[in-house]
């Protein structure tokens, strides 16, 4: 695979993980009308989203420093 795509990984994840999330919380506050195990599935949708993020702004400090 090619370096670029590889880098961009982690940030690819992050957006995906980012917008099951928010669907996540718009579903769940419009419709279900506050389910706790769907809020306790948005949260850990947002968490695991940050993880990703903090992981490829780590990575592309580490580049810069190179």
């Amino acid at each position: 695979m090619n370096k670029k795509k590889t880098d961009n990984l982690p940030l690819i994840i992050e957006q995906s993980f980012m917008l099951i999330g928010f669907i996540t919380f718009i579903i769940n506050y419009f419709v279900l009308d506050n389910n706790t195990i769907l809020v306790f599935v948005s949260i850990l949708f947002f968490a695991i989203s940050m993880g990703f993020n903090l992981k490829y702004l780590i990575s592309k400090k580490k580049e810069t420093k190179e």
